[in-house]
């Protein structure tokens, strides 16, 4: 009886604390924040509660911020509400609501021990760990533009903690962020590779970039042209410059590295938050370059029917058909030059398919080659043959942006274009081509490669019926150079392996919204841009022909900028490549949320 009743001692703190807090308990006890909200509907009741929850933490920690909030937001109080409304207090366990309804009117009461509250900074503080991790994956892969990116994003997220240090390893990322991006910075070079005038009126600058002895994979620069800065995305350790007017006589350029990515703050919901709201950090990331040592420019000719530079074909693959695939490249290259629709038309007439992309190409992203040689690579694929590697620099007005691109030429077996669609970075395409032999499946991640490469074109070319086509709910064939609905399918299984992780409904949900607001994007945006800050390919290991295609898309256009990720699931084992799944999340950033090809299973 003794023992029982020592035990039941024992026990009675834990069972008062577990038994359900009242308002007047909470309030009156000093050990929790908390927050009230009153109105008809449960949910605005519920936000009501949660805003001012937010507020009393808020005036707690406000003192730990002084040092953090712009200059333009000069109350550090309310600069630390807003601040604190950067967290997501919905997923927190340990937030606890009391509900009640006096006449019609919903009241709902919030409260978090004091205690907790600082799993609301350590789930932060796992962001921000996060995010420098990434970023140091994209700087070891050349990738110094996203790099760069992810370690600003991280920076500004630090200043949402009310702690000096927040550590991974041994390392304070306090400090060692901004040194990071100082280092990156300080490693860039940029060399004149060469320097050609175009005609009286246009100058074209290539630049050799390197972060340390390491060409960068990509990077984007801009430079001031006398009247307006100009953005410019380099891929491949080349950056191309096009001066215009009065900058063709330049001495020198002042090259500013990009590093704060302003449109691109929407990717992290978090970050957006407190962009207008932190003091945004600063780093010296302006390279002189001087062109006065440089030889005079040379005058490049204009490109013509007869004139066109020289044409180097390289084939390891015994392709009999390179005296037609060089002519119609240096027809490709003239007309592409020359941007003029009415002579696309006459020449490709006889194919309405190559026709209307073409127009759509020049249209869209005025597209000039910008070697005198062409160097190019043949390739045989699975319905003929691909020319590869042609440089190019497309040019976006009202988004001030000039980008060097490839453009990827397609042939039938006898050397007839097909099919022009712009490139992956020649450095990820040789990556994967490794990887295909590695694992003898080079032949799918063509197909693979090659699709993406479509698809991406469809949005810089306006291609509503492709995207259409891919984001259907029916399974899709991809063959050659268009796509066909082979209708719905249910040869595949979903499930969700994390809980943050959204349902197929949710999915397919999104995905219409989506398209509906990029058909009025295509309509009403004078340019569009659209990058791959990623791109795999992973194999399934149990299932032989199954493969996930991920990546995250950058999408900027002039009045308005979007990112997010996208799946496929691509099965192999038919008569044609299939894809079964398109799953599309906006502005998803946390792993634990991604659609990943573990979430599936063939039925087979």
């Amino acid at each position: 009886m003794m023992k029982t009743l020592t035990i039941l001692l024992l026990l009675l703190p834990c069972l008062l604390a577990a038994q359900p807090m009242n308002k007047q308990a909470v309030i009156q006890s000093g050990h929790y924040y908390y927050g009230e909200g009153t109105s008809a509907d449960e949910r605005e009741a519920t936000d009501a509660a949660r805003t001012a929850l937010v507020q009393s933490i808020a005036v707690t920690v406000s003192s730990s911020f002084e040092h953090t909030v712009s200059e333009s937001n000069t109350v550090v109080q309310s600069s630390a509400q807003s601040i604190m409304r950067s967290y997501s207090l919905a997923t927190l366990k340990n937030l606890h609501s009391l509900e009640s309804v006096t006449d019609g009117l919903v009241s709902v009461f919030c409260y978090i021990d004091k205690n907790d509250v600082h799993e609301i900074f350590e789930g932060r503080k796992r962001m921000v760990v996060e995010i420098y991790q990434e970023a140091r994956e994209l700087e070891d892969a050349g990738d110094i533009g996203q790099a760069l990116k992810l370690l600003y994003f991280a920076a500004i997220l630090m200043k949402s903690v009310p702690e000096q240090e927040i550590r991974t390893g041994s390392t304070n990322l306090v400090l060692e962020v901004p040194q990071r991006i100082n280092a990156i910075l300080e490693a860039l070079t940029f060399a004149v590779k060469s320097n050609k005038n175009i005609d009286a009126t246009e100058r074209e600058l290539r630049f050799e970039i390197r972060a340390g002895q390491r060409p960068v994979r990509s990077i984007e620069f801009s430079f001031w042209d006398g009247t307006e800065q100009v953005n410019v995305q380099a891929l491949d350790g080349e950056g191309i410059v096009s001066l215009y007017g009065s900058s063709v006589g330049f001495d020198k350029l002042d090259i500013k590295v990009k590093y704060a990515y302003y449109e691109n703050r929407g990717e992290i919901s978090e970050v957006e938050a407190l962009w207008n709201v932190v003091e945004k950090p600063t780093f010296m990331n302006t390279k002189h370059v001087s062109l006065t040592e440089l030889p005079s420019p040379a005058l490049k000719p204009k490109t013509s029917e007869s004139n066109t530079g020289s044409l180097e074909l390289a084939n390891g693959e015994s392709c009999g058909v390179t005296i037609p695939i060089g002519k119609a490249l240096r027809d490709l290259v003239t007309f592409l030059n020359r941007g003029d629709e009415e002579s696309i038309k006459q020449q490709y007439r006889s194919d309405p398919f190559l026709t209307n992309k073409l127009i759509d190409l020049v249209r869209y992203n005025r597209p000039t080659v910008v070697h005198d040689t062409i160097d190019v690579a043949i390739h045989k694929t699975a319905t003929g043959w691909e020319a590869r590697r042609m440089r190019v620099i497309t040019r976006y007005k009202s988004l001030n942006k000039q980008a060097g691109e490839y453009l990827i030429a397609d042939f039938t077996p006898e050397g007839r274009l097909e099919d022009v669609n712009f490139g992956i970075m020649d450095e990820l395409y040789r990556e994967f081509v490794e990887e295909g032999k590695a694992l003898d499946d080079w032949e799918q991640r063509q197909v693979m490669i090659k699709f993406m490469e479509r698809y991406r074109t469809a949005y810089l070319t306006r291609n509503m019926a492709m995207l259409d086509s891919l984001f259907a709910d029916d399974a899709v064939i991809i063959i050659g150079r268009i796509m066909k609905k082979s209708g719905p399918s249910d040869a595949y299984a979903y499930k969700r392996i994390s809980e943050d992780q959204p349902d197929f409904q949710t999915i397919r949900y999104t995905k219409e919204q989506y398209l509906k607001n990029q058909r009025i994007t295509f309509k009403n945006q004078a340019d569009i841009f659209v990058g791959y800050n990623s791109f795999k390919m992973l194999r399934k290991n149990n299932q032989p022909g199954v493969y996930g295609i991920s990546m995250r898309q950058n999408y900027a256009s002039t009045t308005y900028a979007d990112e997010g990720y996208l799946f496929l699931l691509v099965d192999f084992n038919g008569a044609y490549p299939q894809i079964y799944v398109r799953s599309w999340q906006p502005k998803e950033w946390n792993d634990d949320s991604l659609i990943k090809l573990s979430n599936f299973h063939l039925n087979r």
